[in-house]
């Protein structure tokens, strides 16, 4: 709150230097938006730059991303720079004081997803435009930053995130209704990958979740990958994180005779990217990964549980969407994500049985051309986790560039 109170405090000196700015800048030249969350939000504001590029062909937009984030946009055409720069570099005086020097050269900035200390830091440094989204809710902080941006978007529960994003760029002249996402895969990941993946009708199976509140039960997942394996053309693909390796051992040893292909933590995002480009379906919660195969217009299966689909859910025409509404659902919003089920059952993501999801599955593979069956080539030892390249420049912080 304290850097707040300073961004009042100081408003008439900065206020001036930025209103001086945009008479010399009477349109955006220099564009950085600011997508600080997790791996579905970035795929889904790739609208929001598709959007920004056709309507400033000429200006230069940059992205700034979390690390983690950054190499499943490295290639994406409607940005000329990635500015990689953890939130935890923000923190404090000092940490707010730098991002301000980071950002003084452009002329625009866009936040895609509210945080105070980008919001404090654009007026430090005196930016002509200042144009971020807001939640609904009356949270006092955001309350006493509203009146210091240029323009803002306020997201009303309900509706789709994406359009509340697009909606931010019309004080720019720019008006849009398509919410598509996109990605694009560095050429040669995808060949690296492609050489490691059999020659078969591929199922991937996304066996958790950055919130243990949507992941799915062990026993729906060891049912579902049953059913697959009923097909003698179709390999199973196991995909996670790191916290995910003990689970997909369990899941791997119950069907060792059909060599499941377990990638979990062995996979960059833009390797994991280059997997479900060569899925035939792929089968999740509402995460990350299940927004990068909506993009990649992979048939998919999504299991809502506590999420609210209208607002962040996939909207591809590939998209099968299973969900139950117990009477506390949907707890999981754009700007309230609860790490616990207030009610301890889970009920609207274990309340989806194996039938239900064997049913969907048998809807989309209905008809696929039949492949040769082939066993799964065994991935230990494999180096993964190769770097991304791409024609997109990328920064740090310490390069100032």
């Amino acid at each position: 709150m304290i850097f707040i109170l300073l961004s009042w405090l100081f408003a008439p000196l900065w206020w001036s230097i930025a209103w001086v700015r945009k008479q010399l800048t009477p349109a955006p030249q220099r564009i950085l938006i600011i997508e600080a969350a997790g791996i579905g939000d970035v795929v889904c504001s790739t609208a929001v730059f598709r959007a920004l590029r056709a309507g400033y062909p000429s200006a230069r937009i940059e992205l700034m991303v979390q690390p983690a984030v950054a190499d499943i946009i490295s290639c994406d055409s409607s940005l000329d720079n990635i500015i990689v720069w953890s939130p935890r570099c923000w923190r404090g005086l000092t940490g707010r004081l730098a991002l301000a020097r980071r950002i003084a050269g452009f002329d625009t900035m866009i936040c895609l997803n509210p945080g105070a200390p980008q919001l404090a830091a654009s007026c430090w440094a005196a930016l002509p435009r200042r144009l971020t989204v807001l939640p609904g809710g009356r949270k006092r902080s955001y309350a006493l930053l509203r009146p210091l941006m240029t323009a803002v978007s306020v997201h009303q529960n309900g509706t789709q995130f994406v359009q509340t994003q697009l909606n931010l760029l019309k004080p720019l002249g720019i008006e849009s209704r398509d919410c598509k996402k996109s990605l694009t895969i560095p050429p040669e990941i995808a060949h690296r990958v492609s050489a490691l993946l059999p020659d078969a009708c591929l199922v991937g199976v996304a066996i958790g979740s950055g919130l243990g509140i949507k992941e799915i039960p062990e026993p729906v997942l060891r049912n579902v990958i049953a059913h697959v394996y009923t097909r003698p053309d179709t390999a199973v693909v196991l995909i996670g994180g790191d916290k995910e390796r003990e689970k997909a051992a369990r899941l791997s040893a119950g069907f060792s005779g059909r060599g499941v292909l377990d990638l979990t933590g062995r996979l960059t995002l833009a390797e994991s990217a280059a997997v479900l480009e060569k899925l035939s379906l792929f089968i999740g919660v509402n995460t990350g990964m299940t927004h990068m195969a909506d993009a990649l217009n992979i048939p998919l299966i999504c299991l809502g549980g506590p999420s609210d689909l209208k607002e962040q859910g996939p909207t591809g025409e590939q998209a099968t969407l299973l969900q139950l509404s117990p009477s506390c659902a949907p707890c999981d919003r754009v700007f309230s994500s609860p790490r616990h089920c207030i009610s301890g059952q889970r009920e609207c993501i274990t309340g989806i049985g194996s039938d239900e999801v064997i049913h969907a599955i048998s809807n989309k593979m209905q008809g696929y051309p039949r492949k040769l069956s082939v066993s799964v080539k065994i991935l230990d030892g494999i180096p993964l986790r190769g770097p991304a390249s791409c024609a997109t420049a990328m920064t740090d912080p310490a390069s100032g560039a």
